[in-house]
Protein backbone atom coordinates (compact mmCIF):
# COMPACT_ATOMS: atom_id res chain seq x y z
CA UNK A 1 0.00 0.00 0.00
CA UNK A 2 3.06 2.15 -0.05
CA UNK A 3 4.89 4.10 -2.61
CA UNK A 4 8.24 6.08 -1.94
CA UNK A 5 7.19 5.39 1.79
CA UNK A 6 3.86 6.94 1.54
CA UNK A 7 0.76 5.66 2.09
CA UNK A 8 -2.14 5.48 -0.52
CA UNK A 9 -4.48 2.85 -0.03
CA UNK A 10 -5.31 -0.12 2.55
CA UNK A 11 -6.45 -3.57 1.85
CA UNK A 12 -9.68 -4.51 0.91
CA UNK A 13 -8.57 -8.15 1.14
CA UNK A 14 -5.47 -10.23 2.09
CA UNK A 15 -5.11 -13.62 0.59
CA UNK A 16 -2.66 -16.12 0.96
CA UNK A 17 -1.76 -19.37 -1.15
CA UNK A 18 -2.01 -22.83 -0.27
CA UNK A 19 -1.58 -26.25 -1.50
CA UNK A 20 -4.86 -27.77 -2.20
CA UNK A 21 -4.81 -31.19 -2.46
CA UNK A 22 -7.40 -34.16 -3.38
CA UNK A 23 -7.88 -36.93 -0.87
CA UNK A 24 -8.99 -39.32 -2.48
CA UNK A 25 -6.38 -39.85 -5.25
CA UNK A 26 -4.01 -39.32 -2.49
CA UNK A 27 -5.08 -42.43 -1.09
CA UNK A 28 -5.66 -44.22 -4.45
CA UNK A 29 -1.94 -43.75 -4.90
CA UNK A 30 -0.76 -45.26 -1.82
CA UNK A 31 0.05 -41.84 0.11
CA UNK A 32 -1.61 -40.92 3.66
CA UNK A 33 -4.53 -38.12 2.88
CA UNK A 34 -3.90 -37.29 6.36
CA UNK A 35 -0.20 -36.29 5.97
CA UNK A 36 0.40 -34.06 3.44
CA UNK A 37 3.79 -33.58 2.02
CA UNK A 38 6.10 -30.51 3.67
CA UNK A 39 9.22 -30.75 1.69
CA UNK A 40 9.88 -30.19 -1.74
CA UNK A 41 11.25 -34.04 -1.97
CA UNK A 42 8.10 -34.87 -0.65
CA UNK A 43 5.88 -32.94 -2.88
CA UNK A 44 7.42 -33.98 -6.18
CA UNK A 45 7.49 -37.69 -4.80
CA UNK A 46 3.48 -37.72 -4.36
CA UNK A 47 3.29 -35.56 -7.44
CA UNK A 48 4.79 -38.20 -9.72
CA UNK A 49 2.89 -40.71 -7.44
CA UNK A 50 -0.28 -39.23 -8.70
CA UNK A 51 0.69 -38.69 -11.87
CA UNK A 52 -0.65 -41.06 -14.74
CA UNK A 53 0.15 -40.62 -18.00
CA UNK A 54 -0.64 -43.31 -19.87
CA UNK A 55 -4.43 -44.98 -21.40
CA UNK A 56 -7.62 -42.78 -21.22
CA UNK A 57 -7.72 -42.65 -17.62
CA UNK A 58 -4.82 -39.88 -17.55
CA UNK A 59 -4.69 -37.51 -14.33
CA UNK A 60 -1.74 -35.06 -13.57
CA UNK A 61 0.26 -34.77 -10.20
CA UNK A 62 -0.20 -31.01 -10.10
CA UNK A 63 -2.27 -28.35 -12.17
CA UNK A 64 0.55 -25.73 -12.48
CA UNK A 65 -0.70 -22.41 -14.35
CA UNK A 66 1.33 -19.66 -16.15
CA UNK A 67 -0.67 -17.31 -16.48
CA UNK A 68 -4.30 -15.42 -16.59
CA UNK A 69 -3.93 -16.38 -12.75
CA UNK A 70 -2.33 -15.60 -9.41
CA UNK A 71 1.54 -16.06 -9.67
CA UNK A 72 2.14 -19.75 -8.77
CA UNK A 73 5.49 -19.92 -10.46
CA UNK A 74 7.17 -17.42 -8.47
CA UNK A 75 6.27 -19.69 -4.99
CA UNK A 76 8.44 -22.04 -6.66
CA UNK A 77 11.38 -19.42 -7.43
CA UNK A 78 10.96 -17.97 -3.96
CA UNK A 79 11.42 -21.70 -2.49
CA UNK A 80 14.73 -22.40 -3.90
CA UNK A 81 15.79 -18.70 -2.42
CA UNK A 82 15.58 -17.15 -6.07
CA UNK A 83 13.70 -13.93 -7.31
CA UNK A 84 13.05 -12.03 -10.42
CA UNK A 85 13.57 -8.60 -9.71
CA UNK A 86 16.49 -7.40 -7.32
CA UNK A 87 15.16 -6.09 -3.71
CA UNK A 88 15.92 -2.79 -4.67
CA UNK A 89 13.62 -3.10 -7.58
CA UNK A 90 16.64 -1.93 -9.82
CA UNK A 91 17.94 -4.86 -11.48
CA UNK A 92 16.67 -8.12 -12.87
CA UNK A 93 17.28 -11.62 -11.20
CA UNK A 94 16.19 -13.76 -13.90
CA UNK A 95 19.86 -15.21 -14.45
CA UNK A 96 20.28 -15.53 -10.64
CA UNK A 97 21.48 -19.43 -10.21
CA UNK A 98 19.20 -20.02 -7.59
CA UNK A 99 16.10 -18.66 -10.17
CA UNK A 100 17.35 -20.82 -12.74
CA UNK A 101 18.05 -23.77 -10.66
CA UNK A 102 14.25 -23.99 -9.20
CA UNK A 103 13.08 -23.22 -12.76
CA UNK A 104 15.16 -25.71 -14.50
CA UNK A 105 13.65 -28.32 -11.52
CA UNK A 106 9.83 -27.49 -12.02
CA UNK A 107 10.02 -27.97 -15.71
CA UNK A 108 11.94 -30.62 -16.51
CA UNK A 109 9.21 -32.34 -14.03
CA UNK A 110 6.19 -30.79 -16.33
CA UNK A 111 8.37 -31.77 -19.27
CA UNK A 112 9.50 -35.18 -18.64
CA UNK A 113 7.58 -36.15 -16.04
CA UNK A 114 3.94 -34.65 -17.65
CA UNK A 115 3.32 -33.76 -14.15
CA UNK A 116 0.82 -30.95 -15.30
CA UNK A 117 -0.70 -29.57 -18.95
CA UNK A 118 1.26 -26.79 -19.95
CA UNK A 119 -0.11 -22.99 -20.58
CA UNK A 120 -2.98 -23.21 -17.91
CA UNK A 121 -4.93 -20.47 -16.99
CA UNK A 122 -6.40 -20.38 -13.65
CA UNK A 123 -9.45 -21.14 -14.48
CA UNK A 124 -8.13 -24.16 -16.56
CA UNK A 125 -6.16 -25.54 -13.77
CA UNK A 126 -9.24 -24.93 -11.14
CA UNK A 127 -11.81 -27.27 -13.63
CA UNK A 128 -8.55 -29.71 -13.40
CA UNK A 129 -8.37 -30.23 -9.95
CA UNK A 130 -12.45 -29.86 -9.61
CA UNK A 131 -12.87 -32.75 -11.37
CA UNK A 132 -10.66 -34.84 -9.95
CA UNK A 133 -7.93 -35.25 -13.23
CA UNK A 134 -5.21 -33.50 -11.08
CA UNK A 135 -4.39 -34.20 -7.50
CA UNK A 136 -3.39 -31.05 -6.28
CA UNK A 137 -3.21 -27.28 -6.83
CA UNK A 138 -1.58 -23.97 -5.54
CA UNK A 139 -4.89 -21.53 -5.19
CA UNK A 140 -6.57 -19.20 -2.20
CA UNK A 141 -9.38 -18.94 -0.30
CA UNK A 142 -11.81 -18.36 -2.71
CA UNK A 143 -11.59 -21.66 -4.06
CA UNK A 144 -12.91 -23.73 -0.87
CA UNK A 145 -16.48 -22.61 -1.84
CA UNK A 146 -16.80 -24.02 -5.39
CA UNK A 147 -14.48 -26.92 -4.26
CA UNK A 148 -16.39 -28.07 -1.33
CA UNK A 149 -20.01 -27.31 -3.04
CA UNK A 150 -19.10 -29.44 -5.88
CA UNK A 151 -18.65 -32.17 -3.01
CA UNK A 152 -14.77 -32.49 -3.79
CA UNK A 153 -12.90 -34.57 -0.90
CA UNK A 154 -10.43 -32.50 -0.53
CA UNK A 155 -7.73 -30.30 2.19
CA UNK A 156 -5.54 -27.77 2.22
CA UNK A 157 -1.69 -27.47 3.47
CA UNK A 158 0.99 -25.35 3.38
CA UNK A 159 2.99 -25.07 0.67
CA UNK A 160 5.79 -27.37 1.24
CA UNK A 161 8.98 -25.87 1.88
CA UNK A 162 11.70 -25.46 -0.67
CA UNK A 163 15.82 -25.57 0.06
CA UNK A 164 15.10 -22.01 1.17
CA UNK A 165 12.70 -22.68 3.82
CA UNK A 166 8.74 -21.81 3.88
CA UNK A 167 7.04 -19.32 0.99
CA UNK A 168 4.12 -18.40 -0.48
CA UNK A 169 2.10 -15.56 -1.83
CA UNK A 170 0.35 -13.00 -1.02
CA UNK A 171 -2.55 -11.65 -3.06
CA UNK A 172 -3.98 -8.33 -2.33
CA UNK A 173 -6.41 -5.69 -3.24
CA UNK A 174 -6.35 -2.23 -2.38
CA UNK A 175 -9.12 0.47 -1.70
CA UNK A 176 -7.99 4.14 -3.15
CA UNK A 177 -9.14 7.15 -3.39
CA UNK A 178 -8.39 9.52 -6.21
CA UNK A 179 -6.61 12.94 -5.74
CA UNK A 180 -9.54 15.02 -7.36
CA UNK A 181 -12.30 12.82 -5.85
CA UNK A 182 -15.32 15.09 -4.34
CA UNK A 183 -16.35 12.52 -1.64
CA UNK A 184 -13.39 12.64 0.62
CA UNK A 185 -14.59 12.44 3.55
CA UNK A 186 -17.28 9.57 2.59
CA UNK A 187 -14.36 7.55 0.99
CA UNK A 188 -12.63 7.78 4.56
CA UNK A 189 -15.40 6.86 6.30
CA UNK A 190 -15.95 3.54 4.01
CA UNK A 191 -11.93 2.48 4.44
CA UNK A 192 -12.64 3.14 8.29
CA UNK A 193 -15.37 0.62 8.13
CA UNK A 194 -13.96 -2.00 5.92
CA UNK A 195 -10.98 -2.25 8.40
CA UNK A 196 -13.16 -2.45 11.21
CA UNK A 197 -12.91 -5.45 13.65
CA UNK A 198 -16.47 -6.19 13.01
CA UNK A 199 -16.37 -5.56 9.74
CA UNK A 200 -13.49 -7.64 9.29
CA UNK A 201 -14.12 -10.49 11.38
CA UNK A 202 -17.60 -10.95 9.26
CA UNK A 203 -16.32 -10.80 5.98
CA UNK A 204 -13.56 -13.51 6.67
CA UNK A 205 -15.73 -15.74 8.57
CA UNK A 206 -17.95 -15.94 5.18
CA UNK A 207 -15.51 -15.65 2.67
CA UNK A 208 -12.42 -17.74 3.83
CA UNK A 209 -10.50 -15.22 3.37
CA UNK A 210 -8.07 -13.84 6.54
CA UNK A 211 -8.50 -10.51 7.59
CA UNK A 212 -6.56 -7.63 6.85
CA UNK A 213 -6.09 -6.98 10.53
CA UNK A 214 -3.51 -9.02 13.35
CA UNK A 215 -5.79 -8.84 16.15
CA UNK A 216 -8.70 -11.20 15.40
CA UNK A 217 -7.11 -14.24 16.41
CA UNK A 218 -9.87 -15.35 18.84
CA UNK A 219 -12.92 -13.42 16.84
CA UNK A 220 -15.54 -16.46 17.13
CA UNK A 221 -16.76 -15.47 13.56
CA UNK A 222 -13.43 -16.48 12.65
CA UNK A 223 -14.75 -19.83 13.34
CA UNK A 224 -17.30 -20.31 11.16
CA UNK A 225 -15.25 -21.10 8.29
CA UNK A 226 -12.45 -23.94 9.27
CA UNK A 227 -10.41 -22.55 6.01
CA UNK A 228 -9.53 -18.91 7.49
CA UNK A 229 -7.24 -20.22 10.55
CA UNK A 230 -5.33 -22.46 8.41
CA UNK A 231 -4.83 -19.50 5.29
CA UNK A 232 -3.92 -16.96 7.91
CA UNK A 233 -2.08 -19.39 9.81
CA UNK A 234 0.79 -18.94 6.63
CA UNK A 235 1.15 -14.73 6.47
CA UNK A 236 4.19 -14.39 7.91
CA UNK A 237 5.92 -16.69 5.35
CA UNK A 238 4.00 -15.09 2.29
CA UNK A 239 5.57 -12.60 -0.36
CA UNK A 240 4.24 -10.24 -2.83
CA UNK A 241 4.89 -10.49 -6.80
CA UNK A 242 6.63 -7.88 -8.22
CA UNK A 243 5.68 -5.51 -5.19
CA UNK A 244 6.19 -1.35 -5.85
CA UNK A 245 6.88 -1.97 -9.47
CA UNK A 246 4.67 0.54 -11.55
CA UNK A 247 5.39 -1.60 -14.88
CA UNK A 248 4.25 -4.51 -12.74
CA UNK A 249 1.92 -6.11 -15.54
CA UNK A 250 4.40 -5.46 -18.46
CA UNK A 251 7.26 -7.48 -16.50
CA UNK A 252 4.75 -10.67 -15.96
CA UNK A 253 3.11 -10.80 -19.59
CA UNK A 254 5.82 -9.74 -21.57
CA UNK A 255 8.98 -10.92 -19.86
CA UNK A 256 8.12 -13.72 -17.16
CA UNK A 257 5.40 -15.90 -18.31
CA UNK A 258 7.13 -15.97 -21.81
CA UNK A 259 10.16 -17.33 -20.49
CA UNK A 260 8.82 -19.81 -18.46
CA UNK A 261 6.22 -20.83 -21.49
CA UNK A 262 9.47 -20.64 -24.13
CA UNK A 263 10.67 -23.64 -21.45
CA UNK A 264 7.52 -25.84 -21.00
CA UNK A 265 6.73 -25.93 -24.51
CA UNK A 266 10.41 -26.85 -25.41
CA UNK A 267 11.36 -23.73 -27.64
CA UNK A 268 13.84 -22.56 -25.46
CA UNK A 269 16.30 -24.28 -23.35
CA UNK A 270 16.44 -22.66 -19.65
CA UNK A 271 19.55 -20.80 -19.79
CA UNK A 272 18.77 -19.27 -23.27
CA UNK A 273 15.28 -18.20 -22.21
CA UNK A 274 16.30 -16.62 -19.40
CA UNK A 275 19.27 -14.48 -20.21
CA UNK A 276 16.64 -13.44 -23.13
CA UNK A 277 14.25 -12.48 -20.56
CA UNK A 278 17.14 -10.87 -18.29
CA UNK A 279 18.02 -8.79 -21.15
CA UNK A 280 14.27 -7.34 -21.38
CA UNK A 281 13.82 -7.14 -18.14
CA UNK A 282 16.63 -4.84 -16.92
CA UNK A 283 15.55 -3.09 -19.83
CA UNK A 284 12.11 -1.95 -18.61
CA UNK A 285 13.75 -1.50 -14.92
CA UNK A 286 16.35 1.18 -16.52
CA UNK A 287 13.47 2.79 -18.56
CA UNK A 288 14.70 1.46 -22.03
CA UNK A 289 11.56 -0.10 -22.94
Amino acid sequence: MKYNNKFYAVPANNATLLLYYNKDLFKAAGLDPNKPPSTWDEWMDAIRKTTKTNGSDKQYGIALADHATIPMWPILVWGNGGNFVSDDNKSSRMTDPKTQEAIKTWSDLVIAGGVSPTNLTGAEADKLFQSGKAAMEMNGPWATGGYTQAGLNYDVAPIPAGPAGKVTLASTVALVAGKNTKNKDAVYEFMKFWVSKDAQAQLSGQTGFPPVRTDLGDDPKLKQNPFVPKFADVANDAKYYLPGLEQYDKIDSDVIVPAIQAITNKKASVDAALKDADKKLNDILQGKN
